[in-house]
């Protein structure tokens, strides 16, 4: 299912990724909050390693945004992950050694190259504020305590990343993500208003979540152990 259409709503205030959750809540017998925080830590397991090594080691800057991104379910539970649309593909100069065909003009390799800066904005841009923001909102639905916990499982991968990483690019941007530094975010209504080129694109910065976040990030095993269930039969509560 194309992640557009998945993190939204239809005409009938249906969420489909919340009929995802509540599939593989049932199938898995665990809460639903559990099943939402579950759900989200085996999308970014999937889509982010892939795009980050791509961008960092190879150079290659993919658009993993909601409408180039496809989701493969099984039982409700994500179990592929594609990015499509490659058309619109760059490569950081600096990075991506191998030549390029030879039949490509020069005005077609301006466009390909980008400098290390465009690319992260646009992954910035494309995987984050467009994807994973539109994700944690409707796997939340409003619960401030849930939406503050998946975002502590976006930050877990992210640590993940970097331990296995050594590029010094990646630990300067996603380490600056981790110290809650701004992400900066595409500015595309100026950007189609005056008909520009997305590597024209401005940017404006946006407030990372986790500088919203108070305390220290626990693990993600303890994201999950301290999800609080309702039992609504009873009124009481307990931690699953």
């Amino acid at each position: 299912m194309l992640a557009a259409s998945l993190f939204s709503e239809d005409r009938f205030d249906r969420c489909p990724v919340a009929e995802a959750v509540g599939t593989w809540a049932r199938f898995a017998d665990v809460s639903r909050r559990q099943a939402a925080v579950e759900w989200f830590d085996r999308y970014l397991e999937l889509l982010m390693p892939p795009v980050l090594d791509a961008l960092f080691t190879r150079g290659v800057v993919f658009e993993p945004h909601l409408q180039n991104v496809v989701i493969g379910l099984k039982d409700g539970y994500p179990a592929q992950v594609f990015v499509r649309d490659l058309e619109g593909t760059k490569l950081i100069v600096d990075l991506w050694t191998a030549p390029l065909p030879t039949e490509i003009d020069a005005r077609a390799r301006a466009s390909i190259h980008y400098s290390a800066d465009k690319g992260w904005q646009r992954i910035a841009y494309c995987l984050l504020i467009n994807n994973l923001f539109q994700a944690v909102s409707y796997l939340a639905l409003e619960d401030s305590d849930l939406e503050a916990t998946l975002w502590r499982v976006w930050q877990t991968h992210l640590e993940r990343f970097l331990d296995g990483s050594d590029s010094a690019w990646a630990h300067q941007v996603l380490g600056g993500l981790l110290r809650g530094e701004s992400i900066p975010n595409k500015s595309n209504l100026i950007t189609r208003l005056f008909k520009r080129a997305d590597r024209d694109s401005e940017y404006v910065q946006v407030r990372n979540p986790l500088a919203l976040l108070l305390s220290a990030a626990p693990s993600l095993s303890s994201c999950i152990a301290s999800i609080e269930t309702v039992d609504t039969a009873n009124g009481t509560s307990s931690r699953t």
